[in-house]
């Protein structure tokens, strides 16, 4: 709205494939809202209707509001996907070292070294996928657009979007550590020397 584009309307509807025109912006001098609802309903030809401009953005608003919940609820199932693959990945990557703990326990560490041994394992682990994830995104997404049929929007990294995929990536690191860790450590030392 702060620039003007000049040409045809045939061009125009030629050039979005689009037979009808969606919203017209008008800036009035002197006249009110109730002057243009006058001319509206005076243009029998046509389908106008006169609305405010925060009215308009209050309706476009609540039309949005079951896409915004469906696009956080999908976001959530995502968010919750990758959770638990990284928790299974833990569990199968901790159960295949049962055996190697249990020889590090009979050699004298404690268990308690070797939880802290797998948490900052863990942690590493995870903290660098998270980099990774974060230059992808800065890389591949960082200023896209998305195009709507009523406008367009930018992907953009804000500084709480980083903040929370960060926070992700330590509680997977640490708390979603715990549970596989304990798994694998809680086994007495002669079965666990036992195990495949």
């Amino acid at each position: 709205m702060e620039s003007e584009l000049w040409l045809d309307r045939n061009d125009l509807a030629t050039l979005t494939q689009r037979e009808s025109l969606s919203a017209v912006l008008v800036r009035t001098d002197g006249a009110s809202i109730e002057d243009l609802e006058v001319f509206a309903l005076q243009r029998n030809d046509l389908e106008l209707s006169a609305i405010r401009e925060d009215r308009y953005y209050e309706k476009l608003a609540q039309f949005y509001g079951p896409i915004k919940v469906m696009t956080w609820l999908t976001a959530g199932l995502v968010a919750a996907g990758a959770i638990f693959g990284g928790l299974n990945t833990l569990y199968a990557a901790f159960a295949s070292r049962i055996r190697e703990m249990a020889t590090l326990q009979a050699i004298g560490y404690n268990r308690k070294a070797l939880l802290v041994s797998l948490l900052q394992e863990s942690l590493l682990a995870s903290l660098t996928g998270t980099l990774v994830a974060f230059l992808v995104a800065v890389f591949l997404l960082e200023g896209r657009t998305v195009s709507l049929s009523v406008g367009t929007f930018v992907l953009a990294l804000s500084p709480t979007v980083i903040l929370v995929g960060l926070v992700a990536g330590v509680l997977l690191g640490t708390v979603g550590t715990l549970p596989p860790a304990f798994r694998t450590l809680a086994p007495s030392l002669p079965k666990a020397l036992r195990s495949q």
